[in-house]
Formats: structure tokens, C-alpha cells, sequence
């Protein structure tokens, strides 16, 4: 007789031959590995084995009528082994969330403007925080000629000086000596106390060459009061320059009066961007 039993893992109920008693199988179901059981022992009764062994009557073929319980119909056990995988139950209905798409549409649009919203606030921070680099301040030159009246001629005024001061509020800490600044005096030495004073709030100082030509470079654009003193025409006024002239020198020079001397000169205010051009003419 068969041997019929349960799968220990799926609860399948199964049948098998006697003769796989013991041996090791896969359930057809869950495709889990168990082992057969031993048939369980049946009572023997006299009655009972009567039955069993009654011969039907000579000339007629044997009929077994199946019994009727609940394993009847049912897959028996075989005793080959599989290699595929168990079958994975699919995922509750729990595991699974459905949304509209519309609503995945949604959450991609917010991720992406969240992006653009931080990448945009980082520029703006690192803009902030991180100085630029100050913008160098273009220089700029004075150039031109300085000439004087000699008799029906122009000549060249060789040791003319040329004078920039800045128009700022600010003054320098300490004024600047005049010593070597006057038309008069030796050429300056490239140490000069005054002309590095002069230097130090965006001024400068220069001397006109043999041919008359003048050149001064100051650091920055904007308006100076430009001072020209001549080397060869002395001054025609006995008094020697005008009050209001010393005023406007008395802030950079420690002596201003005594810069002009008895010399003829030209103070003017001029706005330089980048290349002033000049032409004085002392008669």
C-alpha cells in the first residue's frame, strides 16, 4: 500500500510507494527537500487477513477498488531532485504602494527645483563670502611740452617742473619738503623725502628734458590740481604768487611760497583719464 503523509513545510498532502520508505525527496509543491516516513504498522486480525487474501473465483481478473479518504487523486513524491529554485510566494498586498503617476511626475519636478534652489543659494553664498580681487586702477600720464618766449622765438624751458597733487580729502601726515623740488635746485635723487611724500597720496613729480617735453604718470584717474613752474622766466609781479595759489600748495608742501620762488608758473585743476596732454607757454 502507499504510504501517505503531509509535507513537514507546506502541509501538501502526498503518497508514495512503500518501497521509497526512508529515502530523501522534493516536495512537487514547495520544491523543499524531506524525507519519506515509514508506513505506519497495521493491526493484523484474522478477519482482516482473510479478506486480504481471498482469491477471486477462477476465470475472473482481480479488481482493486480504490479506498475512499482524503488523499485520494493527490501528486505522489518523486525521487529525483530539482534544480530550480523554490518558487517565491509574490509580495503581499501589503509590500506594494500604488500612486498615480502624476504623483511620481510631482515628486521628480520638487527633487529638481530643490536641486536648482540649493545650486543657486551655493553660488550666491560663495559669492559673498569668497573677496574678489580688487580691480587694479588704471594709471595715467601727463604729457606735453613746456616752452617759454625769447625775443621773437620759442624756446625749450629745459628744468621746467611739473607737480601733480590729487584733489581728495585726504592729506598727507606729513607735508613735503621742498628741497630739491624747485626749479633752481640740482635734479632731485631718486630718494627725494618730498617726491615720496608726494607719491604716497597718488601725486608725482617731474622735471621737462633738453627738448622741452614733459611726461608724469600718476596711479589712479580722476581731477589734480597740476602745477607748472618754469626754469627760465622769472616772475614779472615783485609780490610773487598769489595767496590763493600758496593755499591750494599749503596742504602738500611745507613751504609753498618758497617752492615758486620768483619763477613764473601755471596752476591749474585738470580731470586725467588715462593720457592728459599739455602745452604751456611762459612769455
Amino acid at each position: 500500500m502507499p504510504i501517505r503523509f503531509t509535507c513537514p513545510h507546506c502541509h501538501q498532502k502526498l503518497s508514495v510507494g512503500q518501497r521509497k520508505a526512508g529515502t530523501a525527496a522534493e516536495c512537487p509543491r514547495c520544491r523543499q527537500t524531506l524525507t519519506i516516513p515509514q508506513p505506519p504498522a497495521e493491526p493484523q486480525t484474522a478477519a482482516a487477513s482473510v479478506e486480504a487474501v481471498k482469491a477471486p473465483p477462477i476465470g475472473e481478473a482481480a479488481v482493486f477498488l480504490p479506498e475512499p479518504d482524503d488523499f485520494a487523486g493527490l501528486e505522489l513524491v518523486y525521487d529525483t531532485a530539482s534544480t530550480s529554485p523554490p518558487v517565491k510566494a509574490p509580495p503581499a498586498a501589503a509590500d506594494v504602494i500604488v500612486l498615480p503617476r502624476y504623483v511620481v511626475y510631482l515628486q521628480g519636478g520638487l527633487l529638481a527645483a530643490v536641486a536648482l534652489a540649493a545650486f543657486a543659494i551655493g553660488i550666491a553664498v560663495g559669492t559673498t563670502l569668497v573677496p574678489r580681487p580688487a580691480a587694479k586702477e588704471t594709471a595715467s600720464r601727463i604729457t606735453g611740452s613746456v616752452t617759454y618766449a625769447s625775443g621773437p622765438r620759442r624756446k625749450a624751458d629745459e628744468g621746467a617742473v611739473i607737480v601733480a597733487l590729487p584733489l581728495t580729502p585726504h592729506r598727507p601726515a606729513e607735508k613735503a619738503p621742498i628741497a630739491g623740488l624747485r626749479p633752481t635746485d640740482p635734479p632731485p635723487e631718486p630718494d627725494n623725502k618730498g617726491i615720496a611724500i608726494l607719491r604716497e597720496i597718488g601725486g608725482n613729480y617731474a622735471r621737462a628734458d633738453a627738448n622741452g617735453h614733459l611726461e608724469l604718470e600718476v596711479p589712479s584717474r580722476g581731477r589734480y590740481v597740476v602745477l607748472v613752474i618754469s626754469h627760465e622766466k622769472r616772475s614779472r609781479s615783485s609780490d610773487g604768487a598769489k595767496p590763493a595759489d600758496i593755499a591750494k600748495l599749503a596742504p602738500f608742501f611745507d613751504k609753498p611760497a618758497g617752492l615758486l620762488v620768483d619763477h613764473r608758473y601755471r596752476l591749474t585743476e585738470e580731470v586725467i583719464r588715462g593720457e592728459r596732454e599739455l602745452a604751456i607757454e611762459f612769455e
